[in-house]
């Protein structure tokens, strides 16, 4: 349940999701999955609430450690590719 997307989340395009996918699997080839996708814009969503930063880099290590073995640089890493990719924004 907690990887169903949210309406009004934003959303990557295809091209945009095909790019986080691709850059998630250099971070561990585990994470090219689809599942990644809702999780990344969970992440997205604690980007816009103005958490602090290393809650938000917590709470994305635990959201996508489990098949992966995600640590805190590699949820750092995740969290700069969904600011970086051009869709989490505020709608």
């Amino acid at each position: 349940a907690a990887d169903r997307a949210v309406s009004g989340v934003p959303e990557p395009d295809g091209e945009q999701a095909s790019k986080l996918l691709a850059a998630l699997g250099r971070i561990d080839p585990a994470l090219d999955h689809e599942r990644s996708i809702g999780r990344a814009r969970n992440t997205c969503l604690d980007l816009l609430g103005d958490d602090p930063r290393d809650d938000v880099i917590e709470r994305t290590r635990q959201r996508f450690d489990g098949t992966a073995q995600v640590d805190t640089a590699d949820a750092e890493a995740i969290v700069k590719l969904v600011e970086r990719g051009g869709w989490c924004v505020k709608r």
